[in-house]
């Protein structure tokens, strides 16, 4: 196996223990006092689940050997969990931060300079992996963590009981002792 094709494996791995760290954290927990008091465990084994499966399966196919849809791979995939991941916990400080930042992120860039030395990526395709990782990135945490979103799709809540869960979350916070105002 060639150490391109052992760094994608590793990054699913990684992935699975940035996972184990979150759950270990109480992220289920932070999300419901930080985020949205309807998030539950069901939606980060849910969310996390599919977000596993995702990585295996695109894994599986970036690892072939003509490594087809590699940058699509490397944009949606990749980049989305590591980098956007990395900002999103160092953002907010979410559980999960230590393996955000100090595993999956730097297995990232490992997987970027391979993919650069190898002619797989350019600067422009990293650069364009960023901004649409990044973005699907904050739109997952948006409506998986925060329910924000059109209302009348499954999951997803109003303006108004938008309003009404950010109002919840700055109670808690009031309520640990912080004085953050909706």
């Amino acid at each position: 196996m060639d150490r391109l094709r052992a760094a994608l494996w590793a990054f699913a791995a990684a992935f699975a223990v940035h996972v184990a760290d979150e759950a270990a954290g109480g992220f289920s927990e932070w999300a419901q006092d930080r985020a949205s008091p309807r998030y539950t465990q069901r939606d980060f084994v849910r969310n996390n689940a599919l977000g596993l499966a995702v990585t295996l399966a695109a894994t599986a196919l970036a690892t072939r050997p003509r490594r087809r849809g590699f940058r699509l791979h490397y944009a949606l995939v990749l980049t989305q969990q590591a980098a956007g991941n990395a900002v999103f916990h160092g953002a907010t400080r979410a559980p999960g931060r230590l393996t955000a930042i100090g595993i999956v992120l730097p297995l990232w860039a490992g997987i970027t300079q391979l993919a650069c030395q190898r002619a797989l990526l350019r600067r422009r395709d990293v650069a364009t992996a960023l901004a649409v990782g990044g973005a699907a990135h904050g739109v997952a945490v948006a409506h998986q963590v925060y329910f924000l979103g059109p209302p009348g799709r499954r999951g997803l809540v109003s303006p108004e009981t938008a309003t009404e869960d950010r109002r919840a979350v700055a109670r808690a916070a009031r309520a640990r002792g912080r004085t953050r105002r909706p």
